[in-house]
């Protein structure tokens, strides 16, 4: 028996217990208890309700109908504890009974539902990714109906494909080999891409994602809608003469026909145990996963080379979503356990909350929720990891707090301060980049081409203009020329977390770290500093220098200086000008504790000016 949801209410608790069932189904019991109300709640609630005391009792199958049966008040009592596999589901409940929950209950089902959830936490990666890739496996089709080979349930117990699957006995026993191929072929024209499918191919209309790299052969991605997919073992449904090449119609193979051109054996076009994957697919693949921010990795044990490299290729984040874990799971930044299709389907449900929210459709507003000692608790938790300071969510906050009517910024800047930031940065260990810091290609290379078509971030191309700007002479005033971009900070998949530096300048014999921000990024200052002061600490600085000898003559670690390039009349411009005008003295001060210069640059005249 575990917990679903536990309940507070005046004077006891409600408890929805589930059980498991042989199907992995679930039962559900209430169970209420009486005891003080002081073990479970640690402020005043004397706005909950009263709670009768009853006996645990066997309520229902469902989880939407269990939550029914507990009672038509039971949103608006306190949240102590939920089950994972069920947060979202119940706080989509919570949701729809908005109208009758108080802001202030409201948000602790936020709190308990959403920010200790990593499937929450993959959506909102989700929706400020500028570039993100899907590598898929056999786990994404077989809630299609198809028998996964590797599973525990798979085919690969009742047909060893190695000794169907290769050329030798293509070549040498045509006959085993076109009956299990037409037996495969048959067997995948009976199924249909499923819902999660879908919300792939929705994602990538909408721009959330970029790229499909998949090892299945079923074709689903394409059937479903997908246009940017790399179908790195081929695809099933297309079919070749293994002599001359040529392509011919999936019904000459079904019905024993051969070539029409040169009467050589057709088979299909995928790729055999001992081939090599086409090198077009692979190399499209590459180049999505080197410029990714985020990784989804979908059904797959990631057991078979070369995909299972392309992971590793990115400097960005990785999620990894299966049934069964990865012995590579401690190398991810997120893992969550379950179906493909659920969690698609649940992601994109919460990629929908999210935008309905940064809309002002929600009734959850921020600076209406916060009091300045949650902003003050949140701050003190974030810092015990230090190196992910940069990603708390309160830095992002806008407005002010509900009790105090103090702006985020200034109280998060105190608190900063008061807990000496600066020591505990100046704790983060370096990540020493053996491969160097510099992408080869781009040394003396105009990247105009290439890497732009590599990516549609629009940072990151307003980055590799002013990097090119350069390459071509033109120096910037107060930051000089620009040597380099999206500069990565990973060693190896193990840094999790890390991402890039957005800019690499040098003036006289000053070298700058740029956080890089355009108009149209929502990111407030205070992140931005803390993100460019975590950057800098991580960095090794004797293998930066190193790796950039040919342009670093006479300079030591003691020269590279923290900096911030922001855009005139960005978000970020009107708060450092309000910073001047002295209405962020904390957050100023805090500024110059972190040593972090902020320029500002004209988007049509390029001129540069310090702030």
């Amino acid at each position: 028996m575990e917990t679903i949801l536990k309940l507070g209410a005046e004077g006891g608790s409600l408890t929805l217990l589930g059980e498991r069932t042989n199907d992995e189904k679930w039962t559900f019991y209430r169970e209420t208890q009486e005891h003080a109300l002081a073990d479970l709640i640690n402020d005043e609630d004397s706005d909950l309700p009263a709670l009768l005391n009853q006996k645990s009792k066997l309520i229902e199958s469902d989880i939407k109908e269990a939550l029914k049966r507990l009672g038509r008040n039971w949103s608006n009592l306190y949240p102590v504890e939920v089950h994972s596999d069920f947060a979202w589901l119940i706080y989509k409940q919570v949701i729809e009974d908005s109208v009758s929950v108080s802001n202030r209950n409201l948000h602790r089902w936020q709190r308990l539902c959403l920010e200790q959830n990593p499937l929450f936490e993959l959506a909102q990666m989700l929706c400020t990714s500028n570039y993100t890739v899907v590598l898929s496996g056999a786990g994404m089709s077989t809630e299609s109906g198809l028998p996964d080979f590797r599973s525990k349930d798979g085919w690969w117990r009742r047909i060893d494909p190695h000794l169907v699957a290769n050329i030798e006995t293509l070549e040498d026993n045509y006959e085993l080999f076109r009956e299990f191929y037409t037996y495969r072929i048959e067997t995948v024209e009976q199924y249909s891409p499923h819902v999660g499918h879908q919300v792939l191919a929705k994602w990538e209309k909408e721009g959330l994602l970029h790229g499909i790299a998949t090892q299945n052969v079923d074709g689903f991605h394409m059937a479903a809608g997908n246009r940017h997919v790399s179908e790195l073992h081929g695809n099933l449904r297309s079919i070749r003469c293994n002599q001359c090449g040529r392509e011919a119609e999936v019904s000459r193979f079904l019905s024993k026909e051969s070539c029409m051109v040169c009467q050589g054996k057709l088979r299909p076009n995928i790729v055999l145990f001992g081939e090599r994957l086409s090198e077009i697919a692979w190399a499209q693949a590459m180049e999505w996963f080197q410029a990714a921010e985020l990784v989804i990795v979908i059904g797959t044990s990631l057991q078979v080379a070369p995909a299972n490299q392309l992971p590793q290729l990115t400097s960005g984040k990785i999620a990894y979503l299966n049934m069964e874990n990865s012995k590579e799971s401690n190398r991810f930044d997120i893992t969550i356990q379950g179906k493909a299709q659920k969690l698609l389907v649940q992601l994109d449900e919460m990629i929908q909350y999210i935008r309905t929210q940064e809309r002002g459709h929600s009734k959850q507003v921020e600076s209406q929720m916060y009091q300045k000692s949650e902003i003050i608790r949140g701050i003190g938790f974030q810092v015990n990891n230090i190196n992910q300071i940069y990603k708390c969510r309160h830095l992002n906050y806008v407005g002010k707090t509900s009790d105090t009517k103090e702006l985020f910024t200034e109280v998060i800047s105190c608190e900063l301060l008061r807990l000496q930031i600066k020591n505990r940065l100046n704790s983060i260990p370096e990540v020493v980049r053996e491969r160097g810091y510099q992408i080869g290609s781009r040394y003396g290379l105009v990247t105009t081409n290439h890497s732009e078509k590599a990516s549609n971030r629009r940072e990151e191309r307003f980055a590799i203009s002013l990097f090119n700007l350069s390459k071509n002479g033109k120096k910037f005033e107060h930051i000089g020329k620009i040597l380099d971009y999206q500069v990565p900070l990973r060693n190896s998949i193990q840094d999790k977390g890390l991402g890039k530096i957005d800019l690499i300048s040098m003036k006289d014999d000053q070298i700058y770290l740029i956080e890089l921000k355009i108009k149209e990024n929502k990111e407030t200052i205070l992140r931005c500093i803390l993100e460019i002061a975590t950057y800098y600490q991580v960095l090794s600085k004797s293998k930066f220098l190193e790796s950039y000898s040919h342009e670093f003559e006479h300079v030591t670690t003691k020269s590279i200086q923290k900096a911030i390039l922001i855009v005139e009349g960005s978000k970020q411009h009107q708060e450092m000008i309000k910073l001047q005008n002295g209405e962020r003295k904390a957050l100023k001060k805090l500024l110059n504790e972190l040593e972090v210069q902020v320029y500002c640059i004209n988007p049509e005249s390029l001129d540069v000016q310090k702030l």
